[in-house]
């Protein structure tokens, strides 16, 4: 079992924490096509380090607003610290690309791995990948709009068909070394 990140914008993580996205498509030269079954994938989201009306650390996700409590550990404090720190402004939202692994909350277990090219979705799958339906337009359809407004250089938009990963998960709630050390353990 290997452990990886994976970034996801506000609107994707909502579909995570809905239970509307089980499917994501990356392209083919990303890491992610290195993944196989059995593999964890932690989510990094945009958030930030806030302290709680009572005095607790907590990370606050920026997709929901919720906040979670942190450990109240000496360990824990450091980091939470060094996150409230974020570009020298005190409880700056933290980009998802730089959310560090222990402050994830979401981990995906993945449980099929497909090549293809991007053109390859149906309905299903694009519905699995967490779009918005839009009345009178194939799932596909708006998928295919997603997709390119994140790539749009020349050899990565859908007319192009790129070669990309197809991956299926369980999403689990909690942080990538509970659940992994709860299925080592």
């Amino acid at each position: 079992m290997t452990v990886r990140p994976i970034i996801f914008s506000a609107e994707m993580v909502r579909a995570l924490l809905d239970g509307r996205k089980t499917q994501t498509r990356r392209l083919a030269t990303s890491p992610l096509r290195k993944c196989e079954p059995g593999d964890l994938l932690y989510v990094r989201e945009t958030c930030s380090a806030v302290e709680t009306h009572d005095g607790f650390d907590a990370v606050r996700y920026e997709a929901d607003q919720v906040w979670r409590v942190i450990d109240d550990t000496p360990e824990a404090a450091d980091r939470w610290v060094t996150l409230h720190h974020y570009g020298n402004r005190r409880g700056a939202n933290v980009p998802s690309i730089h959310m560090p692994r222990w402050a994830s909350r979401l981990t995906l277990r993945v449980t099929d791995v497909r090549l293809q090219g991007v053109k390859d979705i149906d309905g299903i799958d694009a519905l699995a990948e967490g779009i918005t339906p839009v009345p009178g337009r194939a799932p596909w359809r708006v998928f295919r709009t997603l997709w390119d407004s994140l790539h749009d250089r020349p050899g990565e938009r859908f007319f192009d068909n790129p070669q990309i990963v197809a991956l299926t998960f369980e999403v689990i709630h909690g942080n990538v070394d509970e659940i992994a050390g709860a299925s080592h353990g």
